[in-house]
């Protein structure tokens, strides 16, 4: 490192060593180093590893367009797959972010949205499309739910543009719904313009007005990987009707092979079992992009552009 001097004493030498933690820094003695701690201190901070940053900006509220909920980090603070998960009516965001933190995906962090219509007369219960009438009895097959899941879709792609400015690359995020929250899952993925990481859809599919509509997929939709799980005791939606709404997203999928329907024994709940967890965890193991931080944090190995 000759013509270039310590940063302590000034001394210009052949033999220079470099701050172990900024890797910048030149000193001509351990003991210079040890003398200009205070003043550089301030300025020491570890380079940017070689291949790209692992952590990802905090979307605001802003980037959400508006929704609250839970944004939970990867605890190794390596963000590589992000998992949207949406509830069901009459609940919220938060049993999402505890399930968020049992699933420990690696690499992985979670964003639990809040749906953005309150319940009536019911605190912290919330849903996503109109879902009542007047006299607050639940709304059935009605165009006013086909119409606010389109205004909602829209809403959602937005934000799902904002996630993709801040560095998520769409084929490493993923959605996961219950009930109500799969029907938004399934109608977010299989529209939206990029082909997502995978879908997976507990307790719910389609609206049944929209498979009426004849309305298509995205191009990059019907390519979508897609897992469906459904209770054989489940009285909300009976089995046959969850095993017929199945097949008619299946029939509109240029690549079925990539979209499976699997029963538990369960009602209309959410994962309620260790096989049931285990069935989803296997679907996102073969989907998640995972990093491999020793080889990048070698110092022969460059990003190659």
């Amino acid at each position: 490192l000759g013509g270039m001097s310590c940063n302590f004493c000034r001394t210009e030498s052949e033999r220079l060593f470099r701050c172990s933690r900024c890797k910048l820094t030149l000193y001509c003695s351990v003991d210079h180093q040890k003398q200009d701690w205070k003043n550089h201190k301030e300025r020491c901070t570890p380079p940017p590893l070689k291949l790209g940053k692992y952590e990802k900006q905090k979307p605001s509220k802003q980037d959400l367009m508006g929704f609250e909920g839970s944004y939970i980090q990867n605890s190794q603070q390596i963000e590589e797959n992000l998992l949207i998960m949406f509830h069901g009516l009459g609940d919220s965001e938060t049993p999402f972010g505890q399930l968020a933190q049992s699933m420990n995906l690696p690499q992985t962090s979670y964003l639990a949205l809040r749906g953005p219509c309150e319940v009536p007369l019911m605190e912290k219960s919330y849903y996503w499309i109109p879902s009542f009438n007047e006299d607050f009895t639940f709304l059935q097959e009605s165009p006013k739910r086909l119409q606010g899941m389109r205004s909602l879709r829209k809403k959602l792609s937005q934000m799902l543009d904002n996630l993709i400015k801040l560095g998520w690359m769409p084929q490493h995020i993923f959605l996961l719904g219950f009930s109500q929250g799969a029907s938004i899952a399934l109608d977010l993925g299989l529209h939206y313009t990029h082909r997502l990481g995978g879908i997976i859809a507990i307790s719910g599919g389609l609206l049944d007005e929209y498979i009426k509509s004849g309305e298509e997929f995205s191009d990059t939709g019907k390519t979508s990987s897609i897992l469906v799980t459904h209770g054989t005791r489940d009285d909300r939606i009976p089995l046959t009707s969850a095993r017929t709404n199945f097949e008619s997203l299946k029939d509109r999928m240029t690549k079925p092979d990539q979209v499976q329907f699997v029963e538990f024994s369960k009602g209309h709940q959410m994962i309620s079992s260790q096989p049931e967890m285990k069935q989803i965890l296997e679907f996102l193991s073969t989907k998640l992009r995972l990093r491999d931080i020793t080889l990048e944090s070698r110092s022969d190995v460059f990003e190659v552009k």
